[in-house]
């Protein structure tokens, strides 16, 4: 039934209630994503059951309207801690679910390098863009159209390709497998992130996930990603939407191989140390800690 009827989303539903029934007397739940922390927020509420918790990767995509955000509202106050992956996500939530600030948290995304072969799967030059959430690829081929010597392989969703102008010197990948994605991500020249908006909270995961890699960045701005770039220090920044600046940025870092190295060496510094896995350990701890002192 699960995988028939998809909305609601039974596996959730069913996911909430077991927890509250089975683990009620449990010092904490640790809950990932917004969606399985509605319904636990809701069915605590609703069945008056309180359980110690904390939310990690509270994160939206597009924010819900209306009713739904009505129900998010009431279900989220049962929630004992958020953490948030940017400074615009804790003052975006904290305005349109009535959060208060002191229940949010900042952590930033913390992984490991990606693992790559020894061997490069595409065997030219390259850049990249790679991602599917909140991105204008429509833009991005636009600015590829401007740099006819410059091959981009770009790594997508296919709700991505949707009415997507696409010339002859990009190469869409779609539905590859990680270690794919991660390895044309690792011997690109450079990677792109073309983002719709100037307040979109999108594009964490493949920036580190580059910077790890040592792959230079060229991005559109937005406060969203604020905490993890610098222009001319951690990444190239140009405006949203403008392919004409895109395409200049991506030519310009292209050929200038004293800028990509420096972008790569200060991204790499970068996240290393602020962008461990350690660093949400820490976090995490510190946490349980507060919880036991209370």
């Amino acid at each position: 039934m699960e995988r028939v009827i998809r909305k609601p989303d039974l596996a959730r539903i069913r996911t909430a209630l077991v927890v509250l029934k089975e683990k009620k007397d449990a010092d904490l739940v640790v809950i990932h994503g917004p969606y399985i922390a509605f319904y636990f927020g809701l069915f605590s509420r609703l069945f008056n059951v309180a359980v110690p918790n904390i939310v990690y990767s509270f994160n939206f995509t597009s924010l819900p309207h209306g009713f739904a955000r009505s129900r998010m509202t009431y279900a989220f106050k049962a929630i004992n801690k958020f953490v948030v992956y940017s400074t615009m996500e804790k003052k975006l939530y904290s305005s349109w679910f009535n959060i208060p600030e002191e229940k949010i948290d900042i952590c930033l995304w913390g992984v490991e390098k990606p693992r790559i072969s020894d061997k490069a799967i595409i065997n030219y030059p390259y850049i990249t863009a790679i991602g599917g959430n909140s991105r204008d690829y429509s833009t991005l081929m636009e600015a590829m159209k401007l740099v006819p010597e410059i091959k981009l392989v770009a790594v997508m969703r296919p709700h991505n390709l949707a009415d997507l102008d696409v010339p002859d010197n990009v190469d869409i990948r779609t539905n590859i497998p990680r270690e794919q994605a991660n390895n044309i991500l690792g011997y690109a020249r450079m990677m792109v992130l073309p983002l719709v908006g100037e307040e979109i909270p999108c594009g964490h995961v493949t920036l580190v996930a580059a910077m790890y890699l040592e792959t230079p960045c060229v991005v559109t701005g937005s406060i969203g990603i604020d905490d993890y770039v610098t222009h001319d220090d951690t990444a190239i920044i140009v405006e949203v939407g403008n392919s004409e600046s895109l395409a200049n940025a991506i030519r310009a870092l292209w050929y200038d191989d004293e800028m990509r190295n420096k972008l790569a060496e200060h991204g790499k510094y970068f996240v290393k140390e602020c962008c461990t896995e350690r660093s949400i350990v820490e976090h995490f701890l510190k946490f349980v800690g507060e919880q036991v002192l209370d």
